[in-house]
């Protein structure tokens, strides 16, 4: 019997240990197979985060440079129109503050890929309100090229005009002085007498130097039908031998049609009438006159009448 016990004993055993064995194997390596999968999963996880972050990597440094791009074409954009209007100097802040803010977002390492995608769908919007400020810019540009044209046109035309305007206020004055000089008073004979005044009042006509008082001279005027009738002021010049124009009490100044400040030695006024045409102007004698020749010249409205000659002799008698 105890025979029959140790047959089934040495029976058994064997089988035991073996399948123990192969269940402790098939553990083994169900262990190993999964640490082998975990293993590459692992792997298989860095590096889909590693190529992420390659990824977004790539993608921040290309959003950088499309930043750079659109800050460039902003500053491009401004630079050449200083005077821009309201809204787009409004615009073009907003733009700058937008890019700034995207910069700042770009940099910070911890951004999200949700984040990374806004920014991304925000430069993209930004592109397109650049674009059109640009196209506002153009326009407005464009605008401006326009004004300038028209505004130079016109500071021609202003230009041809004022020129017009001058040439013709130029022809107007010297059309006006034609016919102020075609106006102006002529003579057709001038007569310069010597006179002696006596005591009672009585004059009489005399031809020494010594005895003269006063020379009193007689003229008779052109016929012209342009001459206004009403007064004119008439101014003698009365030049002694040496040259000299005499003054007296009713000397002075007057100024000439050709703007010369010029002297007389007397003046009158008349009423002048085209029926009439002979008047007289005379001047008293101040102080002793010269022996010789002497010269009257007669003005009115600034231009020269006439003139005429006659001598002073010396002695009483």
């Amino acid at each position: 019997m105890n025979s029959n016990l140790s047959s089934i004993d040495s029976g058994t055993g064997p089988k035991k240990n073996s399948s123990l064995i192969y269940w402790l194997l098939g553990i083994i390596a169900v262990l190993f197979a999964s640490n082998i999968y975990v293993y590459i999963k692992k792997n298989d996880t860095t590096r889909q985060l590693e190529t992420q972050t390659i990824q977004a990597k790539d993608e921040k440094s290309s959003m950088q440079l499309e930043l750079n791009k659109l800050e460039s074409d902003l500053a491009a954009s401004t630079n050449g129109n200083q005077k821009l209007t309201a809204d787009l100097q409004e615009k073009d802040l907003e733009l700058k503050n937008k890019i700034s803010e995207l910069r700042k977002a770009l940099k910070d390492k911890s951004i999200s890929k949700v984040e990374l995608e806004r920014a991304r769908e925000e430069i993209k919007q930004l592109r397109f309100y650049i674009q059109k400020y640009n196209t506002d810019i153009a326009n407005l540009t464009t605008v401006n090229k326009k004004l300038v044209n028209e505004n130079s046109q016109l500071k021609t035309t202003v230009d041809s005009v004022t020129q017009t305007t001058a040439k013709l206020k130029s022809d107007n004055e010297s059309l006006q002085k034609k016919v102020n000089a075609g106006s102006a008073l002529k003579t057709v004979d001038i007569k310069a007498s010597p006179f002696q005044v006596k005591g009672n009042g009585k004059e009489s006509s005399v031809t020494k130097a010594k005895r003269t008082d006063k020379i009193r001279i007689t003229y008779t005027l052109a016929d012209n039908d342009l001459s206004a009738e009403g007064p004119h002021d008439v101014y003698l010049q009365l030049f002694d031998p040496s040259g000299k124009i005499e003054s007296g009490d009713n000397a002075g100044n007057f100024t000439s049609a050709s703007g010369d400040n010029l002297q007389y030695s007397s003046k009158s006024t008349i009423n002048y009438l085209k029926a009439n045409k002979t008047y007289t102007i005379e001047w008293l004698k101040k102080e002793a006159l010269p022996i010789g020749n002497y010269k009257v010249v007669l003005y009115s409205d600034g231009y020269k009448m006439g003139e005429s000659t006659f001598t002073l002799k010396g002695g009483w008698f």
